[in-house]
């Protein structure tokens, strides 16, 4: 353990008579280092480790499932929950080895479902309608990781279609940029994640068709 070392003076002879002349008691499990057989010397340090098995009943949540189902006739992006999730529980057991107080190592040895978790249903629209279109470049950044953009105008929350050549994607809005005093051809910021599927990242930047979708 972390404790201050104590320093003993003593006439035994060995690690196990001065545990027994110090009333020192051990646990089966525990760990003695040097062996208890081991003569003692001058300034000879004994570590004691507590070792403890303990079998202990946990409880944890279990993940429920989305249930997509699309609708043509509702605009892209707009989405309805008709059922919601219901997270289950199980009870997990384990096998927990503590070292003076730490937990060192758990292993399972058997879990039980309390209650089986209840899958949420959503509607997501997908119906596709132009509002605007506007042409220029995309540049990138590293944001968020996600099929997402940043731009001049738009409202966040809105959906655009970005097409360069025959690639298209459709981003989410959640940012602004790029400043168009500085770059005035870019029209929009794509995540990387987004560039990465019309271009190479190092391509900089790309010509692009953007086309605001209806909601």
């Amino acid at each position: 353990g972390s404790e201050t070392p104590l320093s003993i003076k003593t006439t035994a002879e060995t690690v196990d008579d001065l545990l027994r002349e110090q009333a020192i008691g051990l646990a089966l499990t525990d760990r003695v280092i040097p062996d208890a057989n081991t003569y003692l010397a001058e300034n000879l340090t004994i570590q004691i480790d507590r070792i403890v098995d303990l079998e202990v009943t946990e409880t944890a949540d279990i993940a429920y499932s989305i249930n997509i189902e699309h609708d043509p006739s509702s605009y892209y992006g707009r989405e309805e929950v008709l059922a919601a999730g219901v997270p289950g529980r199980e009870e997990q057991k384990f096998l927990i080895t503590y070292k003076n107080g730490v937990e060192i190592k758990r292993k399972p040895l058997s879990e039980r479902v309390l209650a089986s978790p209840q899958a949420e249903k959503r509607r997501l629209g997908t119906r596709v309608e132009i509002e605007l279109t506007s042409e220029g470049r995309a540049s990138w950044y590293a944001y968020k990781n996600c099929l997402c953009a940043a731009h001049p105008t738009y409202e966040k929350g809105r959906f655009v279609r970005v097409t360069a050549g025959s690639k298209s994607i459709i981003v989410k809005i959640n940012d602004r940029g790029p400043d168009q005093s500085v770059h005035p051809d870019r029209v929009i910021d794509l995540d990387a994640v987004g560039y990465k599927e019309l271009a190479p990242l190092g391509s900089g930047t790309i010509g692009v068709r953007v086309e605001l979708l209806k909601n």
